[in-house]
């Protein structure tokens, strides 16, 4: 695994604040993070991500203790196609045997 997927836990507040909270976990990632040298985190589609790193899982760990995140993985990324999906699949089972 070489990416790290962060999901945040329930931002909907009434009032125009969410994306204040928004930023302030952004914040708070990216502090937490950067003393185990991450220096980018993207924001899409309300979830946060990283990578790649050799170190993802331990990346993970980290940003599972940031208040306000509810899960994280570590994660691989591939193309879209069946195909793509597959061959990164059978890959990663390769490299587990090995």
């Amino acid at each position: 695994m070489d990416h790290v997927i962060i999901r945040p836990g329930e931002l909907t507040l009434k009032g125009n604040n969410r994306r204040w909270f928004e930023r302030i976990l952004h914040q708070n990632l990216k502090a937490a993070l950067a003393l185990h040298g991450v220096t980018g985190i993207d924001r899409r589609h309300g979830r946060y991500y990283i990578g790649p790193r050799e170190d993802a899982h331990r990346i993970a760990r980290e940003a599972a203790k940031v208040f306000g995140v509810v899960h994280t993985s570590p994660a691989l990324r591939c193309g879209r196609s069946e195909e793509e999906i597959s061959e990164a699949a059978l890959r990663r089972v390769a490299d587990r045997s090995a």
